[in-house]
């Protein structure tokens, strides 16, 4: 089971932190791609979307800070991770081939999110990178690292900005 959701130490602890780190940084111009996308369907279409950790953000005290991180960087990159490139992909990859079965976990885990249907092209986009990571790699380590990073930035940028 733990193999099969991904969740073993593969080449080594370190070595799949390390791998979730360059499969993020490699699969930047994907993001950037979907990323253009969503700003054309912003603009073209007036599309407003938002984030409830926008609002958490603004004007939050220091322990709402902390338990902000602490569920986007450390929970939800944990638990999407397992759902959607652990037992979604995993099961997937049996019946179909690995673009295939990204796409189409990529399309679920984008359609759960919060943000609003503009976003799911750069939701989509990255989803596909932790799925590649996961490919490559067959350890959930440096999927669950490559989203924590993504989410710690963008937490910090809307604190930053917000608060």
């Amino acid at each position: 089971l733990r193999r099969g959701l991904g969740w073993h130490t593969g080449r080594g602890l370190f070595r799949e932190i390390g791998a979730g780190f360059a499969g993020y940084v490699a699969g930047l111009p994907l993001v950037a791609a979907g990323f253009l996308i969503t700003i054309g369907l912003i603009v073209g279409f007036g599309f407003k979307p938002s984030h409830p950790i926008q609002e958490a953000a603004r004007g939050s005290d220091p322990l709402g800070v902390v338990l902000l991180f602490s569920l986007a960087v450390v929970w939800a990159p944990v638990v999407e991770e397992t759902m959607f490139r652990g037992a979604m992909y995993h099961a997937m990859r049996r019946w179909t081939g690995a673009i295939v079965s990204a796409v189409v976990v990529a399309f679920l885990f984008a359609a759960i999110h919060p943000q609003g249907i503009s976003t799911i092209p750069v939701l989509m986009s990255l989803a596909i990178v932790f799925a590649l990571i996961r490919e490559w790699r067959g350890s959930l380590i440096g999927c669950v690292v490559a989203h924590a990073l993504h989410n710690a930035m963008l937490v910090t940028l809307n604190v930053v900005l917000l608060s």
